[in-house]
């Protein structure tokens, strides 16, 4: 009887070992979890009808030709990751589900088709980096609530190639997330996600979390550049056509910037893009320390060049971070026009709407040039209405509002501005060089 009741033993210890470390074919809607195994070599069908509980799975084949997810769970801080797979004919995502603390993450991927159909379950996130669909590129988050099933059908209509979300968090996330990294460790992005660090929170609940309090300013309390012009000294020439729908686009505001209840931000950064003194310092304060967190896993920013970050405690949605020149060292007007211009693009690939913009390199990094302020308010002021003009962008955008804090700063874009916006009945003058 004692060798039978062994035997039964070793019989069932070796069967808990083949799961472990074999994978096996699971029948539906069995369980897999952290205790069977942390990395799965399951074909991409034999996910379909799962439950994922505590795993950290990485797909990564490249002769996989359909990936199946439909009526799969995923719960427990499970990190599903498809990497690397570049002949997927379909992911079906039909009825997957995830609970608050799971992520789902497409990573360099090549599909034709993804399937949805019917509805996915709100989720802590959906990963898309670097995926292209059908030759369409897409890099998104989706955070708990959007509407993945809508997302993807628009992305076969014709005149939508892309949407770009903020990556500030997966880098570092997808390095920490392999099978040698347990479960049980919080990962970098599902605590980010859980606190609210990525992914938007709703507008009630980011503004408990302002730095500044009541005190924010929504930009219905701004007034526009068309208003502003009705008590300003009309200007002898201008270098741009009159635009009454441009000029209602754009507001001068004297203020603290980091005040504004505004989708992005203007940061004026270093390449290092954790924080420094002036615009950049105070920026960094009132966000507070989750900013430099998120900054380091960005690598830098080279001059002349932007990145997106997440608001955090600022009432601004997200701080756009770029890298003017450094006049003591070299640096020149058309690296300024590249900061601004780019900074420019990313606010519209984001596909947003209110923008505070700060000046760029006119402090510290101003050099010699430190006493002619308004040789950095010409570069703002151009590069906004060239771009705007470019490609009617104006189009897409409610408001875009220069924000000076000193009075004399304030000056300077008053006798500016109306140069590159000018009222009616204004001389044309042909731009300097």
């Amino acid at each position: 009887m004692l060798k039978k009741m062994i035997s039964k033993r070793v019989l069932l210890i070796i069967v808990m070992f083949s799961v472990c470390n074999f994978g096996v074919v699971f029948s539906q809607k069995d369980r897999l979890e952290r205790e069977q195994c942390v990395m799965a070599n399951m074909r991409g069908d034999e996910y379909c009808g799962k439950i994922l509980d505590s795993c950290q799975i990485v797909i990564e084949d490249d002769n996989l030709n359909n990936l199946s997810l439909n009526d799969c769970e995923l719960k427990n801080r499970t990190i599903l990751r498809v990497k690397n797979v570049k002949n997927l004919n379909e992911i079906d995502l039909t009825e997957v589900s995830l609970d608050k603390s799971s992520i789902l993450v497409f990573d360099d991927i090549k599909v034709f088709e993804i399937k949805t159909g019917g509805s996915i379950s709100p989720c802590s996130a959906v990963i898309f980096k670097n995926v292209q669909l059908n030759n369409k590129n897409i890099n998104y988050v989706f955070k708990k609530g959007e509407d993945i099933d809508a997302f993807i059908k628009n992305l076969y209509k014709a005149k939508l190639e892309f949407k770009v979300g903020s990556f500030e968090k997966i880098e570092e996330f997808l390095e920490k997330s392999s099978n040698k990294n347990p479960v049980g460790n919080k990962s970098f992005l599902v605590d980010a996600i859980l606190e609210g660090e990525i992914g938007e929170p709703g507008r009630e609940e980011k503004r408990s979390k302002y730095k500044c309090g009541d005190a924010y300013v929504t930009v219905d309390r701004i007034s526009s550049w068309s208003e502003a012009l009705k008590n300003l000294p009309k200007p002898a020439f201008a270098y741009y056509q009159y635009n009454e729908s441009i000029n209602n686009k754009i507001s001068l505001y004297k203020g603290d910037i980091t005040t504004l209840e505004v989708d992005a931000v203007l940061n004026a950064a270093n390449m290092g893009l954790l924080g420094g003194g002036g615009i950049d310092g105070a920026i960094h304060r009132a966000a507070g320390s989750n900013l430099k967190k998120e900054n380091r896993t960005l690598g830098g920013c080279q001059t002349g060049f932007s990145k997106i970050s997440y608001g955090h405690n600022l009432p601004a949605r997200f701080v756009i971070s770029t890298v003017g020149p450094d006049f003591r060292s070299g640096g020149d007007f058309l690296q300024l026009k590249s900061a601004y211009w780019t900074a420019l693009e990313l606010f519209k690939a984001c596909g947003l709407k209110t923008f505070a913009f700060c000046g760029v390199s006119s402090g510290i990094f101003a050099g010699a040039y430190k006493s002619q302020p308004w040789l950095f308010a010409k570069v703002a002021c151009d590069t906004v209405r060239e771009w705007m003009e470019t490609n009617n962008n104006w189009k897409n955008v409610e408001r875009i509002i220069f924000v000076n804090f000193l009075p004399a700063e304030e000056n300077v874009y008053k006798k500016t501005l109306p140069l590159y916006f000018p009222p009616r009945d204004v001389l044309l003058k042909k731009k300097d060089n």
